[in-house]
């Protein structure tokens, strides 16, 4: 299937060469922790990709925040974090989304992510907190922050709690703004499902300050982490 089904295969590939970065498919690798948010609508920045609806639970806008870390297993390695707005009646019988911000440490994933599938990626400082008991990937705790010009953005202690048996598997896409229409784009996604506590950091007068002192309505941790995205 196209990754980009305004442009397809042969528009991707050349999205990539003029940009610098890696063809798609990307096959990423790692570890990412999700939390699941209600909250009233978040503004122009979170606004969902044209056609598309927000999914509501009680009058209010669902958005999901990852916190990954993607290793040299993969195509590319660098930390992430994004937020998105998850869709309703998007014409995909799969779970949706358009991401309204994202942050990455390494250039050619900012490009990429920007050229290939129309996320608005930005450059940020990710730091694994000392306090954290494990790094990605070890089944611990995990803390972490970003910062972006030398002011913290948001931060993260995620606690694991019971895990699911086996390996989960399920497809998401991305349906972004573009200059001729939505950009959708599909994601593989497996890994061990972890449930846990997450206790996020938000700073109030920060572009994710429409969570500051909110609570989630779940999160997770996805282990052994595979992302094949653009598929």
């Amino acid at each position: 299937m196209d990754p980009l089904e305004t442009g397809g295969a042969e528009g991707a590939a050349g999205a990539a060469q003029q940009a610098g970065v890696p063809p798609a498919p990307w096959r990423l690798r790692g570890c990412a922790h999700a939390s699941l948010w209600q909250v009233p609508l978040p503004g122009e920045a979170m606004r969902p990709a044209g056609g598309t609806r927000v999914a509501a639970l009680a009058g209010r806008t669902l958005v999901v925040t990852v916190w990954a870390r993607y290793t040299s297993a993969g195509t590319l390695a660098y930390d992430e974090l994004i937020a998105a707005t998850v869709l309703r009646g998007s014409g995909v019988l799969a779970p949706a989304c358009t991401v309204g911000m994202a942050w990455v440490d390494d250039e050619t994933a900012a490009r990429g992510g920007r050229a290939l599938w129309h996320i608005p990626k930005e450059l940020g400082a990710f730091a694994t907190q000392p306090s954290a008991d494990a790094a990605y990937g070890e089944g611990g705790v995990f803390g972490a922050a970003l910062s972006q010009d030398g002011r913290e953005l948001a931060a993260l202690r995620f606690e694991p709690g019971w895990r699911l048996p086996g390996r989960v598997r399920f497809p998401v896409w991305t349906i972004q703004h573009g200059e001729g229409g939505p950009v959708r784009t599909r994601c593989l996604v497996s890994g061990r499902l972890q449930q846990g506590t997450a206790h996020w950091r938000f700073a109030a007068e920060g572009p994710l300050g429409f969570l500051h002192g909110r609570k989630p309505l779940a999160s997770a941790r996805l282990d052994e982490l595979s992302a094949d995205f653009g598929v």
